[in-house]
């Protein structure tokens, strides 16, 4: 929370194998205002889904133990409601219809850049404020 105006910096899991991804993915959300926790792959990210309650979750797609379509399919299983964005260089916008089909809810393409996770950032804040 911010002393000053009463707000909760947004908690975001960013999920990815790749170390390098995450510092960068890490950088851009805490730059942007948010609080970032890890997880390494998808089944670790299933684990954290279902202990903590995220605002966003960065999901990667191809990694190793569980993918992030698996693991976004299972949260969602478990009821997870968080807004889950697909971050990867391995698909592209024509892919969205069927990652929104799995559960996510847009996708950011690698390599990273500040605008659409900005985007992303702002769509959790929406989502937290009607609630």
């Amino acid at each position: 929370m911010t002393e000053a105006s009463g707000e909760h910096r947004l908690l975001v899991l960013v999920v990815d194998d790749n170390a390098t991804n995450r510092l960068v993915l890490a950088k851009t959300v805490e730059l942007l205002g948010g609080q970032v926790m890890f997880a390494e792959n998808g089944a670790e990210a299933v684990e954290s889904g279902r202990r903590e309650a995220f605002d966003l979750v960065l999901m990667d797609i191809a990694m190793p133990i569980m993918d992030g379509i698996e693991a976004t399919r299972r949260l969602r299983a478990h009821g997870v409601s968080t807004p889950i964005i697909a971050v990867t260089a391995h698909m592209a916008e024509r892919d969205l219809p069927g990652l929104v089909e799995t559960g996510f809810n847009d996708l950011i393409e690698k390599p990273i850049t500040v605008p659409p996770i900005a985007e992303a950032l702002d769509y959790a804040r929406e989502i937290r404020l009607a609630s």
